[in-house]
């Protein structure tokens, strides 16, 4: 197999696993409404699996590029560091999202997904 398609498998793999690593965090939850709707919703997995894709190929670009590897770790730095802040302010609020018992559709989905 060639590097550039063990690459992308293995980020890939990276990505599938923070998924696993989701899905046990929430084991205590999982009787939640909200828990089994996102659990049933085929947005929440189709955005899933476009995530995983998406990270395996990202990977691939900043690894096997042309670029500097100084640029690559800006960019990195640059997509982690609002994800760290989002944490850091989630982790001092108490906003909860509730879905409801309506169906849940995409926008519901991906403001969960992406909380």
């Amino acid at each position: 197999m060639s590097p550039q398609i063990t690459c992308l498998l293995i980020a890939s793999a990276g990505a599938f696993c923070q998924e696993i690593l989701h899905w046990y965090n929430l084991r205590n939850k999982i009787l939640d409404v909200e828990v089994q709707q996102l659990a049933k919703s085929k947005w929440y997995w189709i955005i899933t699996i476009v995530v995983i894709i998406t990270s395996g190929f990202g990977t691939y670009f900043l690894f096997f590029n042309d670029i500097s590897d100084k640029f690559s770790v800006q960019f990195i730095l640059g997509a982690a560091f609002p994800n760290l802040f989002k944490k850091i302010v989630e982790t001092r609020t108490n906003e909860g999202h509730h879905l409801g018992d309506s169906k849940v559709s995409f926008s519901e989905v991906a403001k969960l997904y992406f909380k």
